[in-house]
């Protein structure tokens, strides 16, 4: 938990009032949430006995990139299947790349579809393959966040709200089975298309029962699309929407199309 005192005196909170919980800092790979998931997730695949990580996502899917290197610090291959084309290697692909993914492109074809052809391939020449849902998101990878829930209470235990972004819903779920729905919000991607319903289904799979109409979540940062940056987006970017709040070096980089959505609608409801 890292403090941000004049970020929070920029949106009128005391500065001793708002706190980051800095999951980009987990070391692999340039860090971010998905290692809490992965490391239950490729936990449970390692104990099974598999040598093949096959997961699905967007070109630029900080979860793909994660398994990759995930599957390379173990030793494992790995298959990484996205939607479209064949496109230029830069940013997470060209990662990707240097990481030894084996990268499947499926078109306008169904992700899982294609993800389960190339595990048969995979079994097909003797390999043990395991696929990792979308986002590193069940029941076994949002337990890496009912755990991040005990550890912000144990930093702070006056905590009343925790605001994350919601892709695919794992993290929000962890977050919602060890703290309450009362004090998580989470912000809505674009990443699925019933945000409520996914989490809601992550949260029973993991034995607890809640009504999706009680979660908090806005969906007003979606914009155009998860891959279309918003104009709030863009104001957490170059701290337009506060004075004094502009980024510096030393602060926190966040993921536009995750971190920054739900920086956004935080910053717009301080104002």
């Amino acid at each position: 938990m890292e403090p941000a005192p004049r970020l929070a005196e920029a949106v009128g909170l005391r500065p001793e009032n708002l706190w980051l919980k800095r999951d980009d800092l987990t070391g692999l790979a340039a860090g971010g949430n998905k290692i809490r998931k992965l490391e239950w997730t490729v936990g449970a695949a390692v104990a099974d006995g598999v040598d093949t990580l096959i997961t699905t996502g967007a070109p630029q899917s900080n979860h793909a990139r994660l398994t990759a290197a995930a599957a390379a610090r173990l030793g494992l291959d790995v298959v990484l299947v996205f939607p479209g084309a064949r496109s230029a290697p830069e940013g997470n692909l060209l990662l990707d790349d240097l990481l030894g993914a084996d990268v499947v492109w499926a078109g306008e074809g169904s992700l899982d579809a294609v993800a389960a052809e190339a595990a048969d391939r995979c079994r097909a020449r003797g390999r043990r393959p395991s696929i990792i849902p979308f986002g590193g998101s069940n029941a076994v990878g949002a337990h890496g966040y009912r755990i991040a829930a005990q550890e912000i209470v144990d930093d702070r235990p006056d905590v009343d709200h925790v605001v994350c972004a919601l892709g695919s819903g794992g993290t929000m779920a962890g977050l919602v089975a060890g703290l309450g729905a009362d004090r998580v919000l989470g912000v809505h991607t674009g990443a699925v298309y019933d945000p409520r319903v996914q989490v809601a289904g992550l949260l029973a799979d993991m034995g607890e029962v809640i009504d999706p109409a009680a979660l908090r979540i806005r969906s007003d940062q979606v914009g155009d699309g998860y891959e279309v940056l918003t104009p709030g987006w863009s104001h957490a970017r170059h701290g337009s929407t506060v004075r004094g709040a502009r980024p510096r070096p030393d602060l926190h980089r966040p993921c536009p199309r995750r971190t920054r959505r739900g920086g956004a609608r935080w910053l717009d409801r301080s104002r």
